[in-house]
């Protein structure tokens, strides 16, 4: 049967209305339409399509506040705790620099007096510095006269010994050193003596190697 001649042109117009309304509608299930969906992955905002959910972290985030603060607070009660027992070894180390000048006068004056016939009453007679070290300063004292009608009451002075000190300097840190305020070296006739004492005079023999 064939179709007549005037009806073609409805059938072609026809169709061609079903094509032009398939580009303009595209299927919202096709591949083609997926632009569409909303693309929250990686968003720190969550978009009207979007689950509200929380932001995630980035491996290179710092510390907050409050974990800086509790750090803080962890060190410098460390260090509270740790401090006092570094300076007590500080002190301790520094006192070998007093002990070595103590023992290098003693050297010094065993040579003075084998010229002199008697002790060097300053360090300037020695050719000592008065204050050669870090942390202490020397001293040079006459040994105390005796009270007990002894024949040294009238001995010249410094020709029987001498007493040696180290002191800390006070611009120094050494200067806290309540343990070894004061040593000593005492060299009477020939008897040597090691003798220190606190910062309240009380005699501390820990202050020289035992």
């Amino acid at each position: 049967m064939q179709v007549p001649q005037q009806d073609l042109p409805c059938v072609s117009t026809h169709r061609a209305a079903l094509l032009l309304r398939d580009l303009h509608s595209p299927d919202p299930r096709s591949a083609s339409s997926s632009y569409a969906k909303p693309n929250c992955t990686g968003s720190i905002y969550a978009g009207p399509n979007c689950a509200s959910r929380p932001p995630a972290l980035s491996p290179h985030a710092g510390l907050s506040l409050l974990e800086l603060m509790i750090a803080l607070l962890i060190t410098a009660t460390l260090a509270t705790l740790t401090w006092p027992r570094f300076e007590t070894f500080l002190h301790k180390a520094r006192r070998s620099e007093a002990q070595t000048a103590l023992a290098e006068v003693l050297t010094a004056q065993s040579r003075y007096r084998s010229t002199h016939r008697r002790y060097a009453g300053s360090l300037a007679e020695l050719g000592l510095a008065a204050s050669p070290l870090m942390h202490y300063q020397l001293r040079l004292l006459d040994l105390p006269k005796s009270t007990d009608g002894d024949d040294d009451a009238d001995a010249e002075p410094f020709s029987k010994g001498f007493v040696a000190l180290a002191v800390p300097l006070r611009t120094s840190t050494q200067a806290r050193d309540q343990a070894c305020a004061e040593l000593r070296l005492t060299l009477q006739g020939r008897q040597l003596t090691h003798s220190a004492s606190d910062s309240g005079g009380s005699p501390n023999p820990q202050c020289w190697p035992q």
